[in-house]
């Protein structure tokens, strides 16, 4: 079969030269820019399965005048090769301070807008015409929330294979491996499809500059607010805010062993975490809060979602989220999935948990998704926190973007605001900077 392919990319500025911003935003001002290392890995995945398949890729950014350079750079690598190839640039001032979630919406917006104008040309119905594959990296390494791809797949009710790191296709079915925390899992799933790229999948799509220059103009189309509807687009359509950075002191030990040979590095590494307690379960696991009695169903709920397999993780969010709960006169609620450890609904009574929700049937993350938001829809929690997980992000990110809520990823701390709000600390550039986020929406979803 020939495949449609949607390839999503974005430029990022380099990491030696990543710098926050006053508005606490990455500042892209006076440093080199270039196409995010695991968005060269979807383009060279994209060009190959088009070379074996047949068939057409599309590229699509969002971003400032000048993320051009990466669709040049993608359509370049697909030239090169002799695939048709295209691309896509959302570009306009009223997309600047686009959260994941605005991002992923622009982004649905442009494929629903070149799948248009594919169906005029042909003479045909717009349902009759659909990307058979969506392709993206796994994250990008200047935010690293990995929240646009499941919301992109969610918005377009998408299976979404996460960190693949070998796939085929066969008689209109995708089978993949995909990195699965520390384990390899295999998985078969019909298209259309969404797919993350993992590090080691491919060779990464590099063109040098001159080569970029050669793509001819007619190639990349731009499109802007009024090509993709009303929106709202940018910061008018973003649910999270960020606040003000502020720079942490750091202390390092500024022991350096590079003359040492590899194994004496790794071994020497092994050495000062274990000395350090850092990888103790004793380091990172609290004992659970106990409570005498049962607690009162009172006010608004905060949900944490239990992870298969990872309950003792879930035991320090389950205290954070009954803290909270506290603060604001409410109460703490388990949702709990299929493969929890046995016993643990009545461990979550004592651990301050007011009502547990358990749910069947959900053995990959889009269930579970689906899942949490039907309960959601019904209940209306405060706010929704998960682990910091692949399955976190995921199930995180789809109930986002399904619930219109806002979503803050990979927070080192939760507290109360006082106007009874969620609000966040994220750590920036290697722990440089913490930088605080909210939520503007009704629900509000943690990592």
């Amino acid at each position: 079969m020939t495949l449609r392919i949607a390839t999503l990319v974005k430029q990022i500025p380099s990491l030696e030269e990543m710098r926050i911003g006053p508005d606490g935003r990455l500042d892209r001002s006076n440093c080199a820019l270039e196409m995010n290392p695991y968005c060269r890995r979807a383009v060279s995945a994209s060009v190959e399965a088009v070379r074996e398949h047949g068939g057409s890729v599309t590229v699509i950014t969002l971003g400032p005048p000048d993320a051009v350079d990466v669709l040049r750079e993608a359509i370049a690598w697909g030239m090169s090769r002799g695939i048709d190839i295209s691309g896509i640039h959302i570009v306009g001032p009223e997309f600047a301070g686009s959260d994941t979630l605005a991002t992923a919406r622009a982004l649905v917006a442009s494929m629903d807008t070149v799948l248009k104008a594919a169906a005029l040309a042909n003479g045909s119905a717009r349902d009759s015409v659909a990307f058979d594959l969506v392709i993206a990296g796994k994250n990008s390494v200047d935010s690293d929330t990995g929240q646009v791809p499941p919301a992109v797949a969610e918005l377009l009710d998408l299976p979404l294979l996460a960190g693949v790191r070998w796939w085929s296709i066969e008689n209109g079915e995708l089978h993949a491996h995909l990195e699965h925390g520390e384990s390899i899992l295999e998985v078969v799933a019909e298209l259309p499809a969404f797919i993350t790229t993992a590090e080691r999948l491919l060779e990464p799509a590099k063109v040098d500059p001159a080569g970029r220059a050669e793509v001819p103009e007619h190639l990349i189309t731009e499109l802007n607010a009024s090509h993709l509807g009303e929106g709202p687009w940018g910061d008018a359509g973003s649910l999270t805010w960020v606040g003000e950075p502020l720079a942490i002191d750091l202390t390092r030990s500024g022991e350096k062993h590079p003359d040492a040979t590899l194994q004496s590095q790794v071994s020497r590494t092994l050495e000062f975490l274990l000395q350090s307690n850092a990888l103790s379960d004793e380091a990172s696991i609290q004992d659970p809060q106990t409570v005498s009695g049962p607690v009162a169903l009172d006010g608004p709920s905060v949900a944490v979602l239990v992870e298969p397999g990872l309950e003792a993780q879930c035991r320090n969010l389950i205290a954070k989220a009954a803290n909270l709960a506290d603060q604001i006169d409410g109460y703490c609620a388990a949702v709990t999935f299929d493969g929890t450890a046995f016993g643990l609904g009545q461990a979550l009574g004592r651990w301050g948990v007011g009502q547990s929700i358990e749910v069947s049937n959900a053995l990959v993350e889009e269930d579970a998704a689906a899942a949490v938001i039907a309960w959601a829809i019904d209940a209306q929690p405060w706010a929704i926190l998960a682990l910091s997980t692949a399955w976190g992000r995921e199930v995180g990110a789809r109930a986002a973007a399904a619930l219109n809520a806002g979503m803050i990823g990979d927070a080192v701390s939760l507290a109360v605001s006082e106007e009874g709000r969620l609000i966040a600390t994220k750590s920036a550039l290697g722990g440089a900077f913490v930088v605080p986020i909210g939520c503007r929406s009704d629900i509000q979803i943690a990592t």
